[in-house]
């Protein structure tokens, strides 16, 4: 055989490995009258269905066939879809089992499964079921908005380890899934395998880490047809009693609601809450904040939390707005007359019921709808003979958002989105509208996207007050090497902020991203990512130039699982701060500064892991100097019992910021600061469905002003005299303690625990122990609460029913 020869054979040789890793596998399911039973033992029934495998390794080296195999099975009937799944390892005494809670075991030292179902087939919207050898669930919802872990679903499954495997068997009824409603489904289908000894994820297809968009390059489950689902209906009916501890007083409550899911058909779904009790949630990390700007606390009440990802489109939905404080709350003062005291403020309005419709036509359209409703919230207050009136601080107020998602070709989507805010007694509406979409070539290599929005606000006796915003973006997202090229302007009427979340408006940024990736393991490195980027800004209203920032980062994982970022920041000449002074179009000016830090993630798989960086800023002409240290151990002590501790200090020398007003001066102080964080987090887990879990939080922040200025027309200051002390010493500390149990599916108790102390003056303490102690000298707040929820499913409870009837 000639050189020119066996060259073209190999040639060819690649050439047809390559179109056959392009195939996407195929899997055809089996219609089956008899249900197996999900015990963890696979039964010969399975043998029904014909036998999936051939996967692939995803990490750490992509391509690769993996170390041990991994085989599964598919049935179906008109209750659900059945999915039986063969782990095999030599070492079964080494397969990694750390227990954990529901949903939350995305750092567990455990082997897991993963069957990821795309009903639609469109590479954007689908489901995932895991599963962990002790028979742990998770379940996450996918869509262009990303992941959904806190969605839920009802499902059973079991596990067993064997010899010389682990066993899964899993049993989703369709009640868990939406999907077209046709005769013969296609659906997207997945199944990854996580070996966490070895941190390596193996799947049935062969997929390309390159690929912006992994979901393309799933297999398919096909051979499911003639389906007649049952009823989709189930309520979760709840009880819950406090016991709330303050200022030496006791008071009890209690409460009951319930959620309900209805299914119209196959495809959409209904959920609502009524009367709903959001007492146990975990408690907000409290700050001092010090900037011009809101702070954005995480949504973490269920129903706000499950199944909203057509609601994020556009990102106008801060569902934080709904339930929370007032709109006049601080400013019952103002409406005192002489001699009126407050003495009843409600810092959260009253939610009476909030519904979801959602679910995707077999077209393609997505269609979301939105409604909540608060009711009237009042002050209360009492005049020097004692009489009490009250004050009106939040109307009756309806929310709504409309979502239409259309999915395009090579897994785009056009989405048109609309939220109202409507108080009928003050006759105040709100209203955001526009655009949302995403559009990849046919490769998967380019994408363009962005948005289009305008808000109105209409008030009574007054004009109409508008603004609009639009963003666009064009990326390369397949490949090691990718860019972002990104417009974005925000004009300084345009506000959503009635049902969503913007930090601030009036003004325009251009920025470029570049990205270089080692997806591959070389040498000592698994991984390695490298990004260039640089942004301008300017003032939209009027055009003038805020900000021009360049910034590096480098981040990777070694072969021993360390993982590093290093990043680092420049803004080489004065940047124009038109935010700080709180004033319209009012400038301070910032002189140049330049950034660094890093920080670093050891290996979780150890019994002993620690997460720890620093940060350092520098100002020349300020002497300006900020710094930030970081720590926090993990110790494992065993596969049931957790606990990490976390410390954090920053610390901030000849900072320069607005103080307040003394008209028509805005007063600005140069101060140093110091913000001290310790988080002590537990979780002990009896079983998959009994866990205890402790969290307890102190935040101590200092801030000492050392001169003051007032704040010139050209963005200077000018020196400033005063008696008055701004300091300020403020403190925040949170227990939470937490006893779930689920005792049946979907069905769980809860006892909350709950202390909070917050308190802010101006004396400043010099050592960390002394503010401690001052802090639990004053008044604390203390709940203790029961919850029980209980999971309902109409067919489950038609089918109890009929095997409980006597026989004729």
């Amino acid at each position: 055989m000639t050189k020119q020869t066996g060259i073209i054979l190999l040639f060819l040789f690649m050439l047809i490995n390559n179109l056959l890793a392009q195939d996407h596998k195929t899997y055809n399911a089996q219609r089956s009258d008899t249900s197996p039973v999900i015990d963890g033992h696979i039964e010969k029934l399975w043998l029904n269905a014909p036998e999936g495998g051939n996967f692939w390794m995803h990490e750490p080296y992509n391509h690769r066939r993996p170390r041990f195999e991994t085989k599964f099975r598919v049935l179906y009937n008109n209750d659900g879809l059945y999915i039986a799944c063969t782990m095999k390892d030599p070492r079964p005494d080494s397969i990694m089992s750390e227990l954990g809670v529901r949903d939350e075991f995305s750092y567990l030292n455990a082997d897991h499964i993963s069957i990821d179902i795309f009903p639609f087939n469109d590479g954007l919207n689908g489901n995932a079921f895991k599963l962990t050898p002790d028979n742990l669930q998770a379940d996450e919802k996918y869509s262009a908005s990303g992941v959904d872990q806190n969605w839920d679903a009802v499902w059973e499954s079991s596990t067993a380890i064997t010899d010389s495997s682990w066993n899964a068997e899993i049993y989703i009824p369709w009640s868990a899934l939406r999907f077209p409603k046709k005769q013969e489904q296609e659906w997207g289908f997945m199944v990854w395998r996580h070996i966490r000894r070895y941190r390596e994820w193996d799947t049935w297809t062969e997929m390309d880490k390159n690929t912006g968009n992994i979901f393309t390059q799933y297999g398919t489950l096909t051979n499911i047809s003639d389906i007649d689902p049952p009823l989709r209906l189930s309520v979760m009916p709840y009880l819950s009693g406090y016991a709330d501890f303050h200022k030496n007083e006791t008071t009890f409550s209690y409460n009951g609601g319930l959620d309900l899911k209805y299914g119209f058909n196959e495809s959409f779904t209904l959920d609502m809450t009524l009367i709903p009790d959001f007492g146990q949630v975990l408690s907000d990390d409290i700050v001092l904040n010090l900037t011009p700007y809101e702070i954005q606390y995480d949504e973490k009440r269920q129903f706000f939390t499950e199944g909203t990802e057509l609601f994020s489109k556009g990102d106008i939905f801060y569902s934080r707005r709904i339930g929370d404080e007032p709109v006049n709350y601080k400013k019952v003062n103002e409406q005192l007359d002489s001699g009126e005291v407050v003495t009843q403020n409600p810092d959260k309005t009253q939610l009476i019921n909030a519904t979801k419709i959602s679910g995707r036509t077999p077209g393609g359209l997505g269609i979301g709808i939105f409604n909540a409703m608060t009711s009237n919230t009042y002050a209360e207050v009492k005049d020097i003979e004692g009489n009490k009136s009250t004050i009106l601080t939040q109307p009756f107020t309806n929310y709504n958002m409309l979502v239409l998602d259309q999915n395009l070709p090579n897994n785009s989507y056009l989405a048109l989105v609309n939220t109202n805010v409507s108080m009928f007694k003050t006759d105040y509406y709100a209203n955001v509208s526009g655009i949302d979409f995403n559009v990849k070539n046919k490769q998967q290599k380019y994408s363009i996207g962005g948005d289009a929005l305008i808000s109105q606000k209409y008030r009574k006796l007054a004009s109409a007050e508008s603004g609009y915003k639009y963003e666009v973006d064009f990326k390369k997202i397949k490949g090691d090497f990718i860019f972002e090229l990104e417009r974005k302007t925000i004009t300084d009427k345009y506000d959503p902020n009635d049902m969503g979340y913007l930090s601030k408006n009036n003004y325009s940024i251009n920025k470029l991203e570049l990205k270089y990736r080692i997806l591959n393991p070389r040498g000592i490195i698994l991984n390695w990512k490298h990004t260039l980027e640089a942004e301008h800004e300017k003032l939209f209203k009027p055009n003038r130039y805020a900000g021009f920032r360049i910034s590096a980062n480098s981040m990777g994982t070694f072969r021993n699982h360390l993982t590093v970022n290093f990043y680092g920041g420049l803004r080489p000449v004065e940047q124009h701060d038109y935010y700080e002074a709180r004033v319209r179009h009012t400038v301070f000016d910032r002189p140049p500064s330049w950034d660094v830090g890093f920080w670093f993630s050891s290996d979780y798989r150890n019994s002993l892991a620690l997460d720890g960086g620093m940060e350092y800023l520098n100002n020349s002409r300020w002497q300006l100097e900020k710094y930030m240290f970081r720590l926090e151990p993990r110790i494992r002590v065993s596969d049931q019992f957790f606990f990490t501790v976390g410390s954090r200090l920053e610390k901030d020398y000849n900072d320069y910021g607005f103080v307040n007003y003394q008209k028509p001066d805005i007063i600005f102080g140069n101060r140093n600061a110091q913000t001290v964080t310790n988080t002590i987090t537990a979780r002990y887990i009896f079983n998959v469905k009994h866990n205890l879990n402790f969290r307890v939080r102190h935040y101590w922040a200092k801030v000492k002003y050392n001169r003051y200025y007032t704040l010139q027309h050209d963005g200077s200051l000018a020196p400033w005299q005063t008696s008055n002390d701004y300091n300020i010493n403020f403190n925040a500390f949170n227990i939470d303690l937490a006893y779930n149990w689920r005792f049946a599916p979907g069905s769980e108790m809860s006892v909350v625990w709950k202390n909070e102390l917050v308190k802010q003056n101006n004396q400043l303490v010099r050592y960390y122990m002394e503010s401690l102690k001052n802090i639990f000298a004053t008044n604390q707040f203390n709940s203790l609460s029961i919850k029980i929820l209980y999971y309902l499913d109409y067919n489950n409870v038609r089918r109890n029913l009929s095997d409980t009837k006597p026989s004729v």
